[in-house]
């Protein structure tokens, strides 16, 4: 929000500005596919070769490539996650070559992965997969040194928002979880997107395949193929064969780490999400896991590993197709619409789910804007919310607005008015804006009572 009012005028500077995550994601992965990579080649040019090849396939997948400035937060949250993941194995591999971890690493891995955590529930279940693989690896104490710092940066990244959400809805993960907590403005039940879930066992075992043909609908609103993490499926069963045909080889503690923390954030995520939007930072380590595979080899067949590797990393990015969120050309300014017929203390309603929440922005402040029908709202439900948007309505003596898609039917749009005990009562003018040439439709509305 500060940054749309500061930069709307230099779209190029925040565009530059929103990206420098996704730099300092490249960055740490980089080192992460380095250290792992000096642990089996020398420092010479195969093991360039090979973190080059890395950063080719690793930073350029669906989920990775699409999250560059994007405000959904999802690379902003992989960055601590690259750190902490960063941290703990150079730990792991200080303990394979005989030097003592360092504990102030591991605060600071634990710290950033709460964090991450807490600034986004969506990667809470990666900052924990890290956090077993740190038990398993490097043992108890180095867990418990871990756990707490990572408590408590879970704690200080979510804490302030879960007290609001208590402070409105009695829930401090409203409306998760609200068969415990019991808000009176939600049902009794927990509220989860289980659209993108894998439909069976068979398919939550083999998920990864199924994305090597294009989809919609399957891991994403958007059309997606991204054969990343199949290959990584593959190069997982490789590298565990290796592992146990040389128990005791230079880099397999390291390799470890990768394998177990790839697989159980996979499991995590097809538990709970499905939604491949989430995938930054494990699919940037399944690349990694794939580099494993080819460095690996016996060192006499390292040459051609190496170069069906960066073969294997081609057909992925020639192949993939990246769902666009939203990125398009830069214009003059960062957002630029029509004007607004909205006038002060009117009240805006939405009548569909189509994104509308950014012309807000452009709102008088006084605007009181609902969502009467969203993902969490819909017109007949019979819970605190909707009593509240019922109430809201009726308080109010102003001005109504409607907004919605321009796709949005006259008989849907006003289906959903009506719920409310509204109507359209005057013209309706199409609004265009940068973000959505289309335009939205903006119509007087007045009470039918």
């Amino acid at each position: 929000h500060f940054l749309f009012f500061a930069l709307n005028d230099r779209p190029r500077t925040f565009a530059f500005v929103m990206g420098v995550p996704a730099g300092v994601f490249a960055f740490l992965m980089l080192r992460v596919a380095w250290d792992h990579v000096t642990q089996l080649l020398p420092k010479g040019l195969a093991a360039w070769v090979a973190v080059a090849v890395f950063g080719a396939l690793g930073l350029t997948g669906a989920a990775v490539l699409p999250a560059v400035g994007l405000s959904t937060f999802d690379m902003f949250v992989a960055v601590p996650l690259a750190l902490a993941y960063l941290l703990v194995l150079r730990a792991v591999i200080a303990r394979s070559t005989g030097r003592q971890w360092q504990g102030w690493q591991l605060v600071i891995a634990g710290a950033v992965a709460g964090l991450a955590g807490g600034l986004k529930l969506t990667v809470l279940p990666f900052a924990a997969a890290i956090g077993v693989m740190l038990l398993l690896v490097l043992g108890l104490r180095a867990a418990l040194l871990a756990g707490v710092a990572m408590v408590a940066g879970f704690l200080l990244g979510f804490a302030p928002f879960a007290w609001q959400l208590w402070q409105a809805f009695g829930n401090p993960m409203f409306p998760h979880f609200n068969q415990v907590f019991r808000s009176p403005d939600w049902f009794y039940q927990h509220f989860a997107d289980l659209r993108f879930v894998p439909r069976t066992t068979l398919q939550a075992i083999f998920y990864p395949f199924w994305w090597l043909k294009p989809s919609s609908g399957l891991v994403s609103e958007l059309q997606l193929r991204d054969p990343r993490l199949a290959i990584a499926y593959i190069a997982w069963i490789a590298v565990a064969v290796m592992l146990l045909r040389r128990p005791r080889a230079a880099g397999n503690r390291a390799a470890v780490l990768a394998l177990g923390v790839l697989a159980l954030c996979y499991a995590a995520w097809a538990k709970q999400f499905g939604i491949y939007r989430y995938l930054v930072f494990p699919e940037a380590l399944g690349a990694i896991v794939v580099m494993l595979a080819f460095v690996m080899v016996r060192r006499a067949r390292q040459r051609t590993s190496l170069g069906v590797f960066a073969l294997v990393a081609s057909i992925a990015i020639a192949v993939t197709i990246h769902p666009n969120w939203g990125h398009g050309p830069h214009g003059r300014r960062l957002l630029e619409a029509d004007p607004l017929p909205i006038q002060p203390a009117a009240m805006v309603v939405t009548v569909d789910s189509t994104p509308m929440a950014y012309l807000v922005t452009l709102m008088p402040q006084d605007v009181r804007v609902l969502g009467l029908s969203t993902n969490l709202v819909q017109p007949g439900q019979k819970h605190g919310l909707d009593r509240r948007i019922t109430a809201a309505i009726a308080e109010h003596v102003g001005a109504f607005w409607s907004l919605s898609d321009v796709g949005t039917t006259d008989t849907a749009r006003d289906g959903v008015l009506a719920a409310y005990g509204l109507a359209v009562g005057g013209a309706c003018v199409v609004v265009h804006t940068s973000l959505e040439p289309a335009g939205h439709r903006i119509c007087q509305v007045r009470k039918l009572n």
